[in-house]
C-alpha cells in the first residue's frame, strides 16, 4: 500500500521486481529484505528483495508512513 501522494510522484509499480526501485518501508520483525507475492497467472511464488529507510516493528507505525507518503508498505 501507498499514498496517493506518493504513487503520483515516483510511479505505480506494475510488476513485482519494480519495488525493488522504490522505497520499501519494511516491518523488522517478518524479516525486511525479502517480500513474497502469488503470482496471478499460475499461483506460482515470486519474491523481490526490497529496500527503504525505515524498518519498524510495529504495523500502524509503517501504516501512518505510508499514508504520509513515505513510501510503500505491504
Amino acid at each position: 500500500c501507498a499514498s496517493p501522494a506518493y504513487l503520483a510522484e515516483h510511479g505505480t509499480p506494475q510488476r513485482v521486481d519494480e519495488l525493488a526501485q522504490r522505497n520499501c518501508l519494511t516491518h523488522s520483525y517478518f524479516g525486511h529484505s525479502l517480500w513474497s507475492f502469488t503470482r496471478k497467472s499460475d499461483g506460482a511464488p515470486v519474491s523481490v528483495a526490497v529496500d527503504g529507510n525505515v524498518s519498524a516493528n510495529d504495523a500502524a507505525s509503517l501504516m501512518g508512513l505510508a499514508r504520509a507518503g513515505a513510501g510503500i508498505a505491504m
